[in-house]
């Protein structure tokens, strides 16, 4: 079995989408959420949480709060992330941190197949 195909099973069995479509279009979105909550967790001084919001509700999400706040619901319902005392200052699981490369590796693959 290829890394890529694991890759996918990994994805797909931890979130509730059927892989067809845009696949790798979900996976970067959902990627970009576990960034999100990983650059939450290491802001410095120089970064609000009001950035760190508005670095995925105005990129990965395209300035859609409700494709914001659904990213966030769906990772936490699948264990990547602990929810917190609010949702949006939550942070990665341990799973949630081994799936950052696992998507970032399929992503590459998706990537590699299409070119």
């Amino acid at each position: 079995m290829s890394d890529t195909l694991n890759s996918d099973l990994v994805f797909f069995s931890k979130l509730p989408l059927c892989g067809c479509g845009c696949p790798d279009r979900m996976m970067a979105l959902f990627l970009a959420g576990l960034k999100y909550y990983d650059r939450m967790g290491k802001r410095d001084a120089g970064e609000t949480a009001d950035q760190t919001i508005n670095w995925l509700k105005d990129g990965a999400c395209g300035g859609s709060e409700d494709l914001f706040w659904l990213v966030l619901y769906t990772l936490d319902k699948a264990d990547l992330t602990e929810h917190g005392t609010g949702i949006q200052f939550g942070w990665l699981t341990p799973e949630g941190e081994k799936m950052i490369p696992i998507l970032e590796a399929a992503i590459a693959e998706h990537g590699a197949r299409e070119s």
